[in-house]
């Protein structure tokens, strides 16, 4: 049984890495050009990283920040609704979830 669930967890590990590519690889095709670090910063696009500049909006809520990849910044016209983008609500929540991980 513990052999079971082991093999179980580790089929779950490996299968979740090609998902986690997909979002790295749509992250650099559509967010990176803004979100890049050093460059974002200077826009108001916080870098992906720089935690003192994802602080403030991580403080806001997951929620906020889904609202913002998806409707745009009411703050910054910089970032339009979809960053410009066709992608899914879903995958843009899957990118702000990668972002946020990276700036934590």
């Amino acid at each position: 049984m513990n052999k079971i669930i082991k093999g179980c967890c580790l089929v779950i590990a490996v299968a979740s890495q090609p998902a986690m590519a997909a979002v790295e690889t749509i992250y650099g095709a559509s967010c990176e050009g803004c979100h890049m670090r050093g460059v974002g910063d200077a826009i108001g696009a916080p870098g992906v990283g720089n935690k003192a500049a994802w602080k403030p909006r991580i403080a806001k809520g997951i929620e906020a920040l889904y609202s913002t990849a998806i409707n745009g910044s009411t703050t910054n016209p910089i970032m339009m609704p979809r960053g410009g983008s066709a992608l899914s609500d879903e995958t843009l929540k899957e990118i702000v979830d990668y972002m946020v991980e990276q700036s934590q």
